[in-house]
């Protein structure tokens, strides 16, 4: 139970606050209220979060073996040259935090993953299964965006938190094992064009 607490420590958002911004996290400058963030929430959810979810499981279930190709996928399924430079940098962070809980001699951390990767490494050093690995990055990839919106607009956080809670509890299963998705889906499209929609200067007129 020590491990696993360390790791939801590890994915908590303010963990890496002094790592780059997530890409998808810059779009959420444009939210002003709870409804703007609860559909950037489920673009993610049904969208990136599901590459990521299934990365970080991957990862922890192959083990040390798979990290280099579990990278590779992660980087063949990065939007941009920017949004894999920002992964791998926030991953490095989550690496080396890593290193401070986990010295074992045994086993060397390496220097760099992409962020879910890391965390799927992380995951299994703390001897995690595949479930909590899972449980993990779900958690990391609607809890950290959603606290740093909350911190930079005046939603409610008793109402930020029951969003968080919401959105995990209905998320759709993991991928099956195996399978990394692709960072799209008939929701997540649907989501973004929504939010773009309502994506005019709360000044205007």
């Amino acid at each position: 139970m020590r491990s696993l607490a360390v790791l939801y420590a590890l994915a908590d958002g303010r963990a890496t606050a002094g790592s780059p911004a997530h890409p998808d996290w810059m779009e959420s400058g444009r939210i002003y209220d709870l409804n703007g963030l609860r559909l950037f929430l489920l673009g993610r959810l049904y969208g990136q979060l599901r590459v990521d979810r299934a990365l970080t499981t991957e990862t922890c279930r192959i083990g040390p073996a798979g990290f280099e190709r579990m990278a590779v996928e992660a980087d063949a399924r990065a939007d941009s040259l920017a949004a894999r430079d920002v992964s791998v940098a926030r991953g490095q962070h989550l690496l080396w935090l890593g290193r401070r809980v986990w010295q074992d001699p045994s086993f060397s951390i390496p220097e760099a993953l992409p962020e879910p990767v890391a965390l799927g490494a992380l995951a299994w050093l703390a001897g995690a299964g595949p479930d909590d690995a899972d449980a993990l990055a779900l958690y990391a990839g609607i809890a950290a965006p959603a606290w740093a919106v909350a911190r930079r607009t005046r939603l409610n956080p008793s109402e930020v938190g029951a969003l968080v809670v919401d959105l995990c509890a209905a998320a759709p299963p993991a991928s099956p094992a195996g399978t990394i998705p692709a960072n799209s889906g008939p929701l997540a499209e649907a989501a973004a064009r929504m939010q773009a929609h309502r994506q005019v200067s709360p000044f205007a007129s």
